[in-house]
């Protein structure tokens, strides 16, 4: 039905093959509902948490003249704010009285959500908690606050009820416990993704929650209604997720439905990867902050590595800030990543030889040592030519991999140039073509490399290129899950040494699709052209153990 069928009959026919399905033998309730709160001050009141002391009772939510309430926002999209700390312990208590084996099934299927995030439950009897469950078999009672929302939440309240029991069919407890664990970990309702754009009938869905008792503002706000801004999610719609409501082509102009769900998808699985990652790609970035009265020769911060590494990881290093004195004539300034461990490394900015150096900033990659997708390194006091890098292990033959190189240190006097050019690449090895012109002397440089199969998901190299101060977007080829890491650093430089050289190249992602560059100087400073140069890179790139087929 392309355009839908908005008869009487068919809206009745609708709504009867909705409530429930037999599929493989096996009904399938369709109007059972969950109810996601974004706030915990959205939650209406409701009875205390079961705890030793207090005897459990339902949770039914009513208001004062018995009937169901309309104050739920629900909301495998992501809300960014309400994610927890990649490496986090959640701790979850269970309300007294509940059955034993209701207990061991919610600790058995939250580990299908943990397998694949750097997340882990720890299950308590008592104590301070961060996800406290109720169990309440009355219909529609399923809900959950949204990720760290709960820890706003006072400690004698749920955060989340299941409506389930020990009479629940298994195929409905599974697919409760994780549909409402994936709230508990910061996802919302794929059907309110910014990128679902479904085209609802909306006679025929308001009907069918009507027969349940639901009002035209309960399906809009649950159905209907985005409930945050598009920048705050990290998109995706997947319509086998756990986290949509099931819907029939009468329910939409176009005929399109979706199934009912009761197992994480393979999609599910790879965003919980992505949101958490297990494996972590980190990209930062360091930036002095001196006064200009008081210059700086050398300044190093160190940086802890969360989780701990069982080997020390890969760390990349690139210039993204200069401010310099021309005093000398010489432009000197360098950075550095020393003491790597599995726990810390420290990266230093500066100069050398009685410089003037007011403040340096830095762009930085760590990816895990296990990692066997990337290969880097730094070639450091290099004068102008062409140089050879060797790929240690070699790439796969026939696979040709992507190389970035920017500065990471520079001496030149005169007016202050270089370039560097990646040439000659395979799967063994690549040139790296270190160059000046006119009458600029570049004395030496340290140019730092970086190589990747250009087979690689979850990655995309890139430049820009500035005459003077400017900013501009770039799309990407690449269609990331979610919003992607940059790192970045510059490739070409042309700065006229008559003046202090100040400068500064930025490169953000602001969504999965975009990134964003500027580079900017500032004073009486003159930049003539900047050639910039980025790797967007999703934080689970590296993931070393493959999430199905």
């Amino acid at each position: 039905m392309a355009t839908g069928d908005n008869t009487p009959e068919a809206v009745m026919a609708a709504m009867a093959l909705m409530t429930t399905e037999k599929r493989d033998g096996t009904d399938y309730d369709y109007s059972r509902t969950c109810m996601l709160f974004t706030k915990a001050e959205d939650v209406p009141p409701r009875p205390p948490f079961p705890t030793e002391d207090i005897a459990q009772e339902t949770a039914d939510t009513r208001s004062a003249d018995g009937t169901p309430t309309d104050r739920f926002q629900i909301r495998l999209s992501f809300h960014r704010g309400s994610l927890w700390p990649n490496g986090s312990v959640i701790r979850v208590l269970i309300a007294d009285g509940t059955p034993e084996s209701l207990q061991t099934t919610v600790r058995q299927y939250v580990q299908l959500w943990t397998e694949h995030a750097n997340l882990r439950f720890e299950f308590v009897d008592s104590g301070p908690s961060d996800i406290r469950i109720t169990f309440n078999t009355k219909k529609d009672s399923s809900w959950s606050l949204i990720g760290t929302q709960c820890r706003q939440r006072d400690q004698r309240e749920a955060t989340m009820n299941l409506g389930i029991d020990e009479n629940t069919p298994p195929h409905l407890v599974r697919a409760e416990i994780l549909h409402e664990f994936g709230h508990a970990l910061g996802a919302i309702h794929e059907h309110q993704s910014p990128l679902a754009n479904i085209p609802w009938n909306r006679f025929v869905v308001y009907d069918h929650y009507k027969s349940l008792g639901k009002s035209n503002d309960w399906v809009d706000q649950n159905i209907f209604n985005q409930p945050f801004p598009t920048n705050e999610i990290d998109a995706d719609y997947d319509t086998d997720s756990i986290m949509i409501y099931p819907y029939l082509p009468s329910f939409t102009l176009d005929g399109s439905s979706v199934n009912w769900v009761t197992e994480l998808s393979l999609r599910d699985r790879q965003r919980i990867a992505s949101i958490y990652p297990l494996d972590e790609v980190v990209v930062s970035n360091f930036a002095t902050n001196h006064p200009t009265e008081t210059p700086m020769e050398w300044e190093s911060i160190n940086f802890q590595v969360t989780p701990h590494q069982s080997a020390p990881p890969q760390i990349a290093s690139a210039l993204s800030m200069i401010d310099m004195s021309n005093s000398d004539e010489n432009l000197r300034v360098r950075t550095q990543v020393t003491d790597i461990g599995t726990d810390r490394f420290t990266v230093g900015v500066g100069t050398w030889g009685n410089r003037i150096f007011y403040n340096g900033g830095v762009s930085l990659l760590r990816v895990p040592a296990q990692d066997a997708n990337f290969r880097m390194g730094t070639l450091r006091n290099v004068a102008p030519n062409s140089y050879r890098v060797e790929f240690q292990p070699p790439f796969t033959f026939g696979v040709l991999p992507n190389v970035f190189a920017a500065f990471s240190g520079i001496d030149a006097g005169g007016n202050w140039r270089g370039s560097l050019d990646v040439h000659q690449v395979n799967h063994a090895q690549c040139y790296i073509q270190v160059s000046t012109w006119g009458s600029s002397n570049l004395y030496s440089a340290d140019v730092q490399w970086i190589a990747y199969p250009s087979t690689l998901s979850g990655i995309e190299i890139g430049t820009f290129s500035s005459e003077g101060p400017g900013s501009g977007t770039l799309n990407l080829r690449t269609t990331f899950i979610s919003t992607p890491s940059v790192f970045m650093g510059f490739q070409y430089f042309d700065i006229n040494s008559n003046q202090n050289a100040r400068l500064r190249v930025q490169a953000t992602a602001p969504n999965p699709n975009q990134v964003t560059w500027a580079v900017e100087t500032w004073a009486n400073s003159v930049i003539y052209k900047i050639i910039g140069i980025f790797i967007a890179i999703s934080s689970s790139v590296s993931s070393s153990q493959p999430l199905g087929h």
